[in-house]
């Protein structure tokens, strides 16, 4: 899973490896969010200080069904909740660690 600022495309490679994107910058037209759907990526997008709420290691849960993207702390305490802002590839949810992005260190 990746959260960071923003992305572009040299995020590709990354992207095609994560199981999740979040961004704390963006929208429905961002880079991220289409790339993401046309990854079948899991994508919140508008999270605003994601790197620093979020910490390194820590075991989140993003969910992305009935239009709204989730992410919740494993202690099941509501980090985020948004509106998504594209089309998910069925209403997949799942745990897993994030990796910060190099911008974000």
């Amino acid at each position: 899973m990746i959260v960071t600022r923003n992305t572009d495309p040299s995020w590709l490679p990354l992207m095609l490896e994560a199981s999740a994107l979040v961004t704390e910058h963006g929208g429905r037209t961002s880079h991220a969010a289409i790339l993401s759907r046309e990854l079948g990526l899991l994508c919140v997008v508008g999270c605003a200080d994601a790197t620093t709420k979020l910490l390194d290691v820590q075991r989140v849960r993003v969910a992305c069904e009935h239009g709204l993207g989730t992410i919740t702390r494993a202690d099941d305490s509501p980090t985020y909740t948004r509106r998504a802002t594209l089309r998910t590839a069925g209403s997949r949810a799942f745990s897993t660690d994030w990796v910060r992005g190099e911008e974000d260190e």
